[in-house]
């Protein structure tokens, strides 16, 4: 995860051409329906088959997007370039995959989302799905950019607020460098600017709260910034 810090501009990423009407593609699995949408190429939604939203008997799936008035989705390509913080919310991107991508047993699926800049880069966003599986992969890859590019992550935010049904408040969560990070809303509000992040070995981050959580997970542990 990356965030602008030590006073970096942040910017939005330029289309090369003006983008077209948003496509959705729906992500069916044993556990959840997710759909991921063409603008920013990011998850728009992701119910869980398995548990309502409140306890009423008709309430409908449990939805683990949760956007705060001005946020934006979850799952964006944030860099930094010539010392810039950029992030591609705004950027239409284009797939050549059908509308439901129904996971089928023993076999991974994937759904690939690209789009080219103003500047001449190409940005890729691969998402690797498994049927009976919550955990899915992501990987993104910036090529044949003009500017240098310096740093590459992801994001994900959501209103750390009490959920509905559940009344429970989520919290950030990460262990960075072996050391277990959590920071509620009211904590995060009294935290200066330089104790609010950390760098080193990311082995989660993310938000979670007492039934469930949404962090990324790195397959591997390099050093990374939060």
């Amino acid at each position: 995860m990356l965030a602008p810090s030590g006073g970096a501009q942040t910017a939005t990423l330029t289309a090369a051409n003006p983008g077209g009407p948003e496509r959705t593609v729906k992500v069916d699995s044993d556990y959840y329906v997710a759909v991921f949408t063409s603008r920013g190429a990011r998850l728009k939604s992701f119910k869980l088959k398995g548990y309502k939203q409140t306890a009423d008997k008709n309430s409908p799936p449990y939805e683990m997007v949760q956007v705060s008035p001005g946020g934006h989705l979850p799952l964006g390509a944030v860099m930094t370039r010539d010392g810039q913080v950029i992030d591609d919310y705004e950027l239409d991107y284009t797939t050549t995959a059908p509308e439901l991508i129904a996971l089928e047993p023993g076999r991974d699926s994937t759904l690939a989302f690209s789009a080219k800049t103003a500047d001449g880069a190409t940005i890729t966003k691969t998402f690797t799905f498994r049927r009976s599986s919550y955990v899915y992969g992501m990987d993104v890859a910036v090529t044949d950019g003009k500017a240098k590019l310096e740093q590459l992550g992801e994001s994900m935010s959501q209103p750390l607020t009490a959920h509905e049904g559940y009344y429970d408040i989520p919290e950030l969560q990460a262990d960075v460098s072996d050391k277990v990070i959590t920071h509620n809303e009211k904590n995060l509000k009294s935290l200066k600017p330089e104790d609010s992040t950390a760098t080193g070995p990311i082995i989660y981050a993310g938000f979670g709260d007492r039934y469930f959580l949404s962090v990324f997970l790195p397959r591997s542990r390099r050093p990374g910034g939060w």
